[in-house]
């Protein structure tokens, strides 16, 4: 029995501006937090340069406050992810991840500034 994926985040985050700033891969967020740490999931599979978008990504664990967030891209193209990622938690909090990074399939632990964020990470 799979638990239900009832903690909802949501994900905004901005695309470069560069001509290879777009991604058609596969891309995976994991949560890290003071109680515990979530599974890789879906973030999105479609990134459009120089846009910004929200995704909400539904998990199961329930991870505590938000201290940390991972991403990498799952497939072969590479991502670059711009500014901040911003995400809303479940209750509601705003945390702030510093990006502008390029993502490939390597995971990168993203740093960050909010209430929930506490600089924590392995």
């Amino acid at each position: 029995v799979t638990a239900a994926r009832d903690q909802v985040y949501k994900v905004t985050y901005t695309t470069g501006w560069f001509s290879d700033s777009s991604c058609q891969s596969k891309v995976e967020v994991r949560f890290l937090g003071t109680e515990a740490r979530s599974t890789w999931y879906t973030l999105n599979n479609h990134f459009a340069r120089g846009a910004t978008a929200t995704d909400s990504v539904a998990i199961s664990e329930k991870v505590g406050l938000l201290s940390g967030l991972m991403l990498r891209a799952a497939g072969s193209d590479t991502w670059n992810v711009v500014n901040f990622v911003n995400v809303e938690t479940p209750r509601g909090d705003q945390v702030q991840f510093r990006a502008n990074v390029v993502l490939n399939s390597r995971a990168k632990l993203l740093e960050g500034e909010g209430q929930d964020a506490l600089h924590w990470w392995e």
